[in-house]
């Protein structure tokens, strides 16, 4: 079946975020006197936020609450996604191809409301998706299949229909398990994810764009 819509998950994959996020956690951790390396961000990106933190936590021997390191990671997620946010490189060339094909675009994220508001503003491309789900819009998070079902029910498409894009093994779990294609984007933080379940492994999004032809 053609592709009628393409649904892409926002950190690492639209958005070249991962490296921002690791180092809000990092900065955040060091702000309370534990310093960190934010490239140990890449032993749970694609994990749940309890998960990343905890992960965190650990290695930073910090003992906090959720809620009051929240509080001081806000903000500084947010400085580095006003000043750094882009889109993954070939992201632009997919969208423009896939809107000029009349393909459909949405995001399925993990992550809360305002972080995916906040990249998809900053990147200037909240007008080009119809839809957009976040953590706050079901309750189970990948690899649970819930985020990919409930954009299937509500673009009114069945999984032929649809390919996903993702950067970690746990969105590709969610995605197979919703019956979706998925293709797979490398990048610094997914070396060590399996991706052989994946249709296919993109080096830069345009390598999607045959999708389109």
């Amino acid at each position: 079946m053609q592709t009628q819509a393409l649904l892409f998950d926002l950190d690492g994959t639209l958005a070249a975020s991962e490296s921002l996020k690791g180092r809000a956690l990092a900065d955040t951790c060091a702000a309370f006197g534990h310093p960190v390396d934010y490239r140990r961000y890449a032993d749970v990106m694609g994990g749940d936020w309890p998960t990343v933190t905890s992960h965190f936590f650990r290695l930073a021997n910090l003992e906090i609450d959720l809620a009051t390191f929240n509080e001081h990671f806000r903000p500084r997620y947010q400085q580095l996604l006003a000043d750094e946010a882009c889109l993954s490189p070939g992201a632009d060339a997919l969208l423009a191809a896939a809107q000029a094909a009349g393909v459909r675009l949405a995001v399925v994220s993990s992550a809360a409301r305002w972080m995916v508001d906040s990249v998809l503003e900053r990147c200037g491309v909240a007008e080009r998706f119809e839809l957009v789900i976040s953590k706050e819009d079901v309750d189970r998070h990948k690899p649970d299949p819930a985020a990919y079902l409930l954009a299937l029910d509500k673009l009114q498409l069945p999984a032929s229909a649809v390919c996903v894009l993702e950067d970690s093994a746990a969105g590709l779990a969610a995605a197979r398990a919703a019956g979706c294609r998925c293709l797979v984007l490398r990048h610094d933080f997914n070396h060590g994810h399996d991706f052989c379940a994946a249709d296919a492994t993109l080096h830069t999004l345009a390598d999607a764009l045959p999708l389109l032809a």
